[in-house]
């Protein structure tokens, strides 16, 4: 379907000819609403005026708008002549020539919303609301408008026309911003507060006050224990709210504070307010208490309970007999008390009594700690501890450590006698008895004999106190169990290594077997091994080490040895050496290249470096192989960006190889673009038609070029250069031309890219008929 254009054109080449003008388009050009700095409708049109109006409505009205909520307007264009169109922008009053007020959406399919420059609408770039379909009068537009959110006077600037050559209108609307009450918050919305009798009064707590609208009040209320502070403040701010804990029982108490606010939404607001009071829980520890007195010996010492849980303050008392006391009396809302017993002509015997601890207002008072003597008058009773003793020597080491018995419960004196042979011994010490072992001579096995410990007077004795003494071989120890030694032919020497010998009772020896390769030499406490690879072929050859010690346990030892020979190892190399890739942004990704891998039969790895843009597979394989090397520039700039691919092989000859890769990112070159690709003409000789707009755009940055027309004098385009983006008036004159289809062209240049020449193809039907020139329409 073809699609109308508006065009009024006067061209100085033209001057001669008569205007004319069209309804051709539905899209009016920008800032034509009439607003400060801008034209209108009658810029292009006809008259002004006439029986016609342009009117402006809204289901809220026209003279107030909620800042930052939807507002819908409905255009209505009256008249006759034609269809009809319109144009209206938003200023603020602190900006009419070129501020943005608010956002316009299109409520349906016949108005659109614009920026005067690219899509964004900001400070200094205004929106425009307009129609986009030349509608048959009386013509009804709708869009939505979402008000600013600050408080200033809005204006609206509305033009319209009636037809091409008909009438135009302007209306011109100012809309103040409705007054926005603050809605009143306190935060938090409750308050509680916990107060144990006796503990530390609850600190105060702030509520935080917003939405003001000037002043506020803060009341307390339910009681003396309830206050709140400061009683009022401005349009935001804060309370603090304490409470009285002076005098109060235990329970709940619940009261509130309330903030009123003039002229704020949701004033008052209640904010409740709980104290929960609670006993102390009187707390003694322990909860009973034990002595023990043997008549003669040390009177027992005293003993302390712990007092936590007191309200104000506690009496203890000591109760069963005047063997018992306790100290202080009394004390505050915590402390101690000290629980003695006095044994002084107590016969042997189990006395109890009692401690009772009294706190008014604490719950659990009051709390009665049993306390229990017990008296005892029997004899000392011998103690030997350990109950055993074991001792551990292996032949050749350290003789074992003497050993201590504890002794107690002696009356007098004590004598510890040793039995059973030569190789224990035991003397008295103090408090104790000290046993030693003497191992020389002894073989491998196990001795057992005693230590008697005798206290004549002391009940229990004598106590016999059972020895035992383990005596080992040692056990021979080589590290490590093995060996392996390598050589490459042609290569350095294999180093001797060392076997690590413990273990050894006396002495021990040394022998390589397996070949003349292999041979050994003992030192203290170690050996030496070495391998001897002149005149051998590659290979593997297998020996031994013998270690022998006598008397050791696991002697004789045998440590295999393995030398490894093998051939000079192949040269690692990668082709080629280097990569480049070349990429334009936009443009298809890029494929991936190849790098051969040879090195005999090794295993090989692969890693790339420099850049997350850079990968390589697969990370390992074998020789002979290759790799695949990829490129990802995506979110690269122009440049040139380096980096490596690192092949490695284990084994040899030769080092790691490097790859370089280069990848060259460029940006694309902007083309020329225009619209329409063809025009066609259709008129009767004599007669002009309307001359025709082409559009001249360009991708990415903008182009200078040339215009020309050629075909004859009958066509002609101005201007003939300019920059991207632009537009080219492209008219016929068939006066003096018999009927018939003349073709022609308009050709355009790009300055310093001649490849980017386009041509738009021109077509004129010129008929013997007088009627006048139909609209000029191009191609879809």
């Amino acid at each position: 379907m073809k699609r109308r254009v508006v065009l009024f054109v006067e061209l100085a080449t033209l001057a001669a000819l008569p205007f004319v003008s069209l309804w051709s388009t539905p899209l009016p050009p920008l800032k034509r609403t009439g607003a400060p700095g801008e034209t209108t409708c009658a810029a292009c049109h006809g008259g002004v005026g006439g029986t016609g109006s342009v009117v402006i409505s809204s289901t809220s009205g026209m003279t107030n708008y909620t800042p930052g909520t939807s507002k819908h307007f409905t255009v209505t264009v009256l008249g006759s002549g034609g269809n009809a169109g319109f144009e209206l922008t938003a200023r603020p009053a602190s900006n009419l020539s070129g501020g943005v007020a608010g956002n316009f959406v299109a409520a349906d399919t016949t108005t659109q919303a614009v920026c005067a420059v690219g899509t964004t609408c900001a400070a200094g770039n205004p929106q425009y609301i307009r129609s986009v379909a030349a509608t048959a009068t009386p013509a009804v537009f709708n869009f939505d408008w979402t008000a600013p959110s600050g408080a200033e006077a809005v204006t609206l600037y509305l033009a319209s026309v009636v037809g091409y050559s008909g009438n135009t209108y302007t209306a011109t609307y100012t809309l103040q911003p409705n007054a926005v009450s603050p809605t009143l918050s306190v935060s938090p919305t409750s308050l509680t507060f916990n107060y144990q009798i006796g503990g530390t009064a609850p600190a105060a707590q702030t509520l935080v006050i917003g939405g003001v609208a000037t002043t506020y009040t803060a009341v307390a209320s339910s009681g003396a224990w309830l206050s709140v502070t400061p009683a009022s403040g401005g349009t935001s701010g804060s309370a603090s709210v304490a409470v009285s804990t002076t005098g109060l029982a235990a329970g709940a108490y619940s009261g509130s504070v309330t903030i009123t606010a003039a002229g704020s939404t949701g004033s008052p607001m209640t904010v409740p307010v709980t104290l929960n009071v609670t006993s102390p829980t009187l707390t003694v520890s322990p909860t009973s208490l034990s002595f023990a007195h043997q008549i003669g010996g040390v009177a027992p010492a005293a003993q302390t309970l712990a007092i936590s849980g007191v309200a104000t303050l506690y009496t203890i008392t000591a109760s069963g007999g005047t063997w018992l006391s306790v100290t202080p009396g009394s004390g505050g809302t915590s402390g101690s008390a000290s629980v003695s017993v006095n044994t002084t002509g107590l016969a042997a015997g189990t006395y109890s009594g009692s401690v009772t601890i009294l706190a008014a207002g604490s719950t659990g008072s009051p709390m009665t700690v049993l306390v229990t003597l017990n008296v005892t008058a029997a004899p000392p009773n011998l103690t030997v501890s350990p109950s055993s003793l074991t001792f551990a020597y292996q032949i050749g080491r350290t003789v074992p450590a003497g050993q201590t018995l504890n002794i107690s419960g002696v009356a007098s004196t004590y004598t510890a006698v040793a039995s059973g042979g030569t190789w224990l011994s035991a003397s008295a010490v103090a408090g104790g008895a000290s046993v030693s072992v003497n191992a020389t001579g002894l073989t491998a096995g196990s001795y057992s004999d005693s230590v008697t410990i005798t206290a004549t007077g002391s009940t229990g004795s004598p106590i016999k106190v059972p020895v035992t003494l383990n005596v080992t071989s040692p056990t021979l120890t080589v590290s490590p169990t093995s060996l392996t030694f390598t050589y490459q032919i042609g290569g350095t020497a294999s180093a001797a290594q060392t076997l690590n010998i413990s273990g050894v009772s006396s002495t021990y020896t040394a022998v390589a077997s397996g070949g003349a390769w292999l041979s050994v030499s003992s030192v203290v406490g170690s050996a030496s091994v070495s391998v001897n690879t002149t005149g051998l072929a590659a290979g593997t050859y297998s020996g031994f080490v013998t270690i022998a010690a006598a008397g050791s346990t696991g002697s004789p030892m045998t440590v295999p040895v393995t030398l490894n020979v093998t051939a000079t190892p192949p040269t690692l190399t990668v082709s080629p050496s280097s990569l480049t890739f070349a990429y334009q942004i936009g443009g298809t990704a890029l494929a991936a290249q190849s790098v051969a891998i040879k090195a005999g039969s090794l295993t090989y790895t692969a890693a790339a470096s420099g850049g997350t843009w850079l990968s390589v597979s697969p990370a390992s394989g074998k020789t002979p192989g290759s790799v695949s090397v990829s490129v990802n520039p995506t979110g690269l700039a122009a440049g040139t960006y380096n980096a490596l691919v690192t092949i490695a092989a284990a084994g040899a000859a030769n080092g790691a190889q490097v790859v370089a890769v280069s990848l060259l990112v460029t940006s694309p070159v902007p083309t020329l673009q225009i619209t329409p690709a063809t025009l066609s003409f259709s008129c009767a000789s004599g007669t002009v038609p309307i001359p025709y707009v082409l559009n001249v755009a360009s991708s990415g940055s903008a182009l200078k070029y040339t215009a020309a027309a050629s075909g004859g004098a009958w066509l002609w385009v101005a201007p003939a250069s300019g920059t991207t983006p632009g537009a080219l008036f492209v008219s016929v004159n068939p006066a003096g031309l018999n009927a018939g289809t003349y073709t022609g062209s308009i050709s355009f240049t790009v300055t310093n890219s001649p490849s980017q020449a386009q041509r738009v193809p021109v077509t004129m039907v010129v008929t013997s008929a007088t009627s006048p020139c139909p609209v000029p329409a191009p191609d879809n």
